[in-house]
Formats: C-alpha cells, structure tokens, sequence
C-alpha cells in the first residue's frame, strides 16, 4: 500500500511554511507588538521543527519528500528572516547574509549530487550548532526589538545590540566552519564513488 505524503511530519512542515510567511509579515510591519508577536511565531516554527522529524522516525512515516521539505523549510525561515532582519539595525549586515545564502546553496548542491548517487549525506554536528546559532540569533534580534519598542537602531539597547552582533559573527564563523566540513566530507565521499 503506497504510503501518503500528507504524514503528520509532513503536516507539521507546511505549517512551518505558513508560519514562515506570518513571521515576514510581521518583521515587515515592525513595531513591539509584531516583534513580539514575530518572536513566538519563530519559536513556534522551532518546535514544529523539532517534532517533525521526530514524528516521522517515531511512526516510521520517513519519506524523500519529508527530508527534502524539512531542509527547504528551514532554510526559507532561516535565511528570509535573515534578510528581513538587515535594515533593522540589529547587528545584521547584508555580507553576512551573503555568506549564509551562499553556504546554504552551495551544501544544498553538494547534498543532492551525493543523493542522486546514492550515498547518504546527513546532519554533522558542526553543521547543528550552526543551524542552532543562527536560530538563537533571530530569536534574540525579534524578542530585543520588542523590548526596544521601535525598529531603529538609536532606539535599541545597546546591550541587546553587543549581544546580538557578537552572536551573529559567531553563527557566520560556525556557518563557514561547517560549509567547509562540508566540502571536505563530499570531496572525500565524490572520491570514493569514483573509485568504485
């Protein structure tokens, strides 16, 4: 019997999508009240994150496209509240961004080639603490604009904004630690399938 894509994992994950629409919304109105309410969004997203794969490894509902929409999903969160988050004077810059997109696609690639030859590319650990600071950065940045009560940065606390900033070159250092482990993990995994 064919199994169907609407698991609950995969219930949880396409909320995780719309959940990621709302939270851009609420970063483009701005204000307290939507930072605040952008925080919980954010953190409610998180938790959908952790139960969905969970979920599927618990009723033994895994399937291709529950991994793919899980990784797209989160990057679409990830990497958009990035972006919404750069004229918020936040301690996020536009290069930094950069570097997170270009880490995000170019792993995405080296993942899918490896897949589409049948080896198997999981999670690292350098790549968790990543995705961890990255996801703790956000959470802080939208919870200190509530507290600030305005978007503009003469307006944010400055112990906020230390934090934040500090906490953001940390998760561009893990996100480039880990793009290179990466790299070095599928150069060694190409050769190997070559060498077959």
């Amino acid at each position: 019997m064919k199994k169907s894509l609407l698991t609950l994992a995969n219930q949880l994950t396409i909320s995780r999508l719309i959940l990621a629409v709302i939270f851009f919304i609420l970063l483009t109105v701005g204000g307290s009240v939507a930072s605040f309410v952008a925080f919980g969004v954010f953190l409610l997203a998180g938790i959908t994150d952790l139960l969905d794969g969970y979920i599927a490894r618990k009723m033994q509902t895994v399937s291709a496209f529950g991994r793919v929409a899980d990784a797209l999903v989160d990057k679409i969160i990830i990497c958009g509240g990035f972006v919404f988050l750069i004229p918020k004077g936040v301690g996020v810059q536009a290069w930094m961004v950069a570097v997170i997109l270009c880490r995000e696609f170019l792993v995405s690639a080296m993942r899918s080639t490896l897949e589409s030859r049948g080896v198997p590319f999981g999670a690292t650990w350098p790549g968790k603490l990543k995705a961890l600071s990255q996801n703790i950065v956000i959470l802080l940045a939208t919870f200190g604009l509530g507290m600030a009560g305005t978007v503009q940065l003469k307006d944010y606390s400055l112990k906020w904004w230390w934090l934040n900033t500090g906490l953001m070159y940390l998760a561009v250092l893990l996100t480039v630690y880990s793009g290179l482990r990466y790299a070095i993990k599928t150069w060694g995994l190409f050769k190997n399938t070559s060498e077959r």
